[in-house]
């Protein structure tokens, strides 16, 4: 079986999307399964490149359009690309910002309106439209983008449309889309080098750690935090250790100052360890107490790093959670917690991947012959 994704970017550590087609295609590829991927609007690069990613079970080919190359001619040769493969499947994993810095990806809907009934189809739909749209421009954008996505599943008539929460597909249900809930598996790969008497990656201190990852709080988000933290550190003489990685520098730096102030007198220790590859976040998993999501509870299904910390068998703090609306996940929800506290005082469980069930779930989707046997590794 012939099957290419297409997503916008395709820069490793750099968009999650990209990042989590990879993840699923070397999942997929075997000896019966051919994997292609195709990047329509690549902003890390700034000419066409082919690569091959290598996997245990064989290769899968790559093609990457940089978003600087005027769209008529990536356009004709991406065309190119997919008609030359021939796949069986055609994968669009669809977040409208990954093919339009504004949302509006109406050169993408007619470049896939020009492969309509050539191959059968399959549509991801990472993300949906503005929910909350703020000001007139938002609530334009969000009408926009519902009457995009209506359009583009109209063309393509994809055999499934999936979505990873149950928010999103109840949201499509009211525009006369029919989705099925795919869950997220994590974006962090397990660090599989993890030797006894490995040095651990913090000093070691008898502590309570938490892990955050991506971008430092900022708004009303930030408050919650803090206060959150510093309630902790009155009823906990130990103190707190806050590890963090990845985020932009000075916005973290800015939001360090603004913690510290606020817990002047109390025992919290915090390390930013910047950006860590996908195996060194995985060592610090496992050597921290909790982690720290900053989703939505709806949208808590849609994080790769909170899927990631659950993989791990890491409790989490959900600050936005007030613990009682539904979460948007169903993976391990009894490791999510509304208090950081009570994040911290639970016990972790050992680490379950989530890749090889969703990766047979997602095949098992467009009726693969059952004489022939599917290889789902990890």
């Amino acid at each position: 079986m012939r099957l290419m994704f297409v997503c916008g970017c395709l820069e490793p550590g750099c968009d999650g999307v990209g990042d989590y087609v990879v993840r699923l295609g070397t999942a997929l590829v075997s000896p019966h399964m051919e994997v292609y991927i195709l990047a329509l609007n690549d902003t890390y690069i700034e000419n066409v490149a082919a690569e091959k990613r290598n996997t245990a079970q064989g290769s899968i080919q790559v093609r990457r359009f940089p978003s600087v190359m005027a769209w008529h001619k990536k356009s004709e040769q991406a065309l190119h690309f997919v008609r030359e493969v021939s796949p069986e499947v055609l994968s669009l994993q669809y977040v409208p910002y990954s093919f339009h810095k504004k949302g509006l990806p109406f050169s993408l809907n007619n470049w896939l309106g020009a492969l309509s009934g050539e191959f059968r189809s399959h549509v991801m739909l990472h993300e949906i439209w503005l929910d909350s749209p703020a000001g007139w421009k938002q609530g334009v954008a969000a009408f926009l983008q519902r009457r995009l996505i209506r359009k583009m599943i109209g063309m393509m008539k994809p055999v499934v449309v999936n979505v990873s929460v149950s928010y999103d597909r109840d949201a499509l249900a009211k525009i006369g889309i029919c989705a099925d809930v795919l869950p997220l598996f994590g974006n962090v790969c397990p660090d599989t080098a993890i030797q006894p008497g490995r040095k651990s990656m913090l000093p070691e201190r008898d502590v309570p750690t938490v892990l955050y990852f991506g971008a430092a709080p900022k708004g009303a988000f930030r408050q919650i935090f803090t206060n959150e933290v510093l309630g902790f550190c009155k009823k906990d003489f130990r103190g707190i250790r806050l590890v963090f990685t990845g985020g932009e520098a000075q916005a973290k730096a800015a939001f360090f100052e603004v913690l510290k102030a606020s817990l002047r007198g109390y025992p919290c220790e915090i390390l930013d360890l910047g950006f860590l590859p996908g195996g060194e976040i995985s060592r610090l998993m496992r050597q921290c107490d909790a982690g720290i999501s900053k989703s939505k509870p709806r949208y808590l299904g849609k994080s790769g790093a909170a899927a990631a910390m659950l993989e791990h068998g890491l409790p989490v703090w959900l600050p936005r959670w007030n613990g009682k609306e539904e979460l948007g996940v169903s993976f391990r929800s009894e490791l999510v917690f509304s208090t950081l506290q009570a994040a911290l005082y639970s016990s972790r469980q050992p680490y379950r991947s989530l890749l090889a069930e969703v990766a047979e779930r997602f095949i098992g989707q467009f009726q693969v012959e059952p004489s022939v046997k599917m290889e789902v590794g990890i």
